[in-house]
């Protein structure tokens, strides 16, 4: 989003208007979208973990069908947690060392 604020501040700049200040961002985007932008996700994994059938998510994820709200809401849920885990999550350089 370094992009945005950037063309933000550029906007304002040198102008009378009041500027914007530390603006937020959400992206929002489709299944289709989403799925197509991050490419790496399993899909089947996802699906397991969501507790969807792995045929279905496919077929969201390539436009083919479309979800509930409810659906969209379980497989963001599911998301949101994966990142969740993963901002916690803390890598070494070496293994942990057992005793």
């Amino acid at each position: 989003m370094t992009n945005a604020n950037e063309a933000i501040r550029l906007y304002f700049e040198g102008s009378e208007e009041p500027s914007i200040v530390d603006p937020k961002f959400e992206l929002v985007v489709d299944l289709q979208e989403f799925f197509s932008h991050n490419d790496y996700i399993d899909i089947t994994k996802l699906a397991k973990r969501t507790g969807m059938n792995t045929s279905l998510l496919r077929q969201y994820a390539k436009g083919i069908k479309f979800p509930s709200i409810e659906q969209v809401a379980r497989i963001e849920k599911t998301l949101k947690e994966i990142g969740a885990e993963l901002i916690n999550t803390h890598l070494l350089n070496k293994p942990l060392e057992t005793s």
